[in-house]
C-alpha cells in the first residue's frame, strides 16, 4: 500500500498547487471542490501508508473524480494547463493507485 500512499498524497500536492494557482480564473466554487478532493487524498494516502486497503479503494475513487474535474476542465476551457497537465497526471495516478492496490492483494 505505499505505492498508493505516496500517490495519493503526490496528486493531493498536485491539486492543491492547481487550485492556489488557478483560483482567480476558476472561481471559489472550483477552488473549493478542489481542496475538498486534494483533503481526502491527504487523508487516504496516509492512511493507506499505515495498510488500511480500504483507504486505498477510496483513494482511487476520489483519483477518479479528480479526472472527472480535470477532464471538464480541459473540454469546457480549452487549456492545456492547468486542464489537460493534470488530466493526464490524474490517470497516472489512477493507474498507480490501482497497480498499488492489485499488488498489495497479492502480497496477501
Amino acid at each position: 500500500m505505499r505505492l498508493v500512499g505516496i500517490t495519493s498524497i503526490l496528486l493531493a500536492v498536485a491539486t492543491t498547487a492547481v487550485a492556489f494557482l488557478n483560483y482567480s480564473g476558476a472561481g471559489l466554487l472550483f477552488f473549493l471542490v478542489q481542496l475538498l478532493l486534494s483533503a481526502g487524498l491527504i487523508v487516504c494516502g496516509f492512511l493507506s501508508l499505515k495498510g488500511h486497503v480500504r483507504a486505498g479503494y477510496t483513494s482511487g475513487i476520489i483519483t477518479l473524480l479528480v479526472a472527472i474535474l480535470y477532464s471538464y476542465q480541459f473540454l469546457a476551457w480549452g487549456s492545456l494547463f492547468p486542464g489537460g497537465a493534470m488530466l493526464l497526471f490524474s490517470f497516472f495516478c489512477l493507474f498507480s493507485i490501482l497497480l498499488g492496490v492489485f499488488l498489495s492483494l497479492q502480497q496477501e
